[in-house]
Formats: structure tokens, C-alpha cells, sequence
């Protein structure tokens, strides 16, 4: 039980960035605020709708201490531990092969239609050869 705690916090700690860099990305776009307004409240009413459907699912209930987890749990762990492991092999398994180039982003493919005046303005951070 004490590994599963460990993993969800684990995970939680993971994806904590991401609502910020989300919020970040949206933020500067056109009609900003609005869009960020909006993406502040869908997020907390996914986080309202997830503790509401963990009270209907518990019946607001906390699991009771030192019992022995059920079959389904203990499944659960073998099959998670098992899919972890084998991520991890083909992880392993893919560092030494090489990489095949990416496509630059979308966004970035704009860079090369920019005015003279933005591409002399713009801070050049890198040799002519990156």
C-alpha cells in the first residue's frame, strides 16, 4: 500500500507544472484573460467534479487501517509494477539507438516569413549553424 501512496504522490508532484504552463502558454494569447479566466475555472471544476465522484465512490467513507488489501488491489499493483517495468526496459533499450530528426513545432515554422525589421531585431542566441 505504502508503494501505491508513493506513486500517486509521485505522480501528482510530476504533473504539478503542467496546469501552470498551460495557464503560461494561454495567458499572451489574443483575448488572453478571458481565455485564462476560463481555463482557471474549467480546471477547478475538474477538480471539483474528481473529489465529487471520490465521495460517491467511498461514500465519503476513509479505507479502515491495517486490513488486508483485497485480490482486485493487489492485482492492480502487479499489473502497474509490471507495464513500470517494461517502460523502463524499452527505455533502456532505445538509449542507444539513434534519434530520428524532429519536425520543428508549427509555430516555429513561422520564423522564416518574419519582416527584415523583426529579424534584425530579434536576438540572435545561437550560431548560423543551430
Amino acid at each position: 500500500m505504502l508503494v501505491l501512496n508513493l506513486l500517486v504522490i509521485g505522480v501528482a508532484v510530476a504533473l504539478d507544472p503542467l496546469p501552470l504552463t498551460a495557464f503560461l502558454v494561454v495567458l499572451p494569447s489574443q483575448r488572453g484573460t478571458v481565455k485564462g479566466a476560463a481555463f482557471v475555472f474549467g480546471w477547478l471544476i475538474s477538480l471539483a467534479a474528481v473529489v465529487a465522484i471520490t465521495v460517491a465512490a467511498t461514500g465519503n467513507n476513509p479505507p479502515r487501517p491495517a486490513t488486508v488489501p483485497s485480490l482486485a488491489s493487489l492485482a492492480i499493483k502487479i499489473a502497474l509494477g509490471a507495464v513500470l517495468v517494461r517502460i523502463a526496459l524499452r527505455h533502456i533499450r532505445a538509449r542507444n539507438q539513434p534519434k530520428p530528426r524532429k519536425k520543428p513545432p508549427k509555430w516555429q515554422e513561422h520564423v522564416d516569413a518574419m519582416s527584415p525589421w523583426l529579424r534584425w531585431a530579434w536576438p540572435r542566441r545561437c550560431s548560423p549553424g543551430c
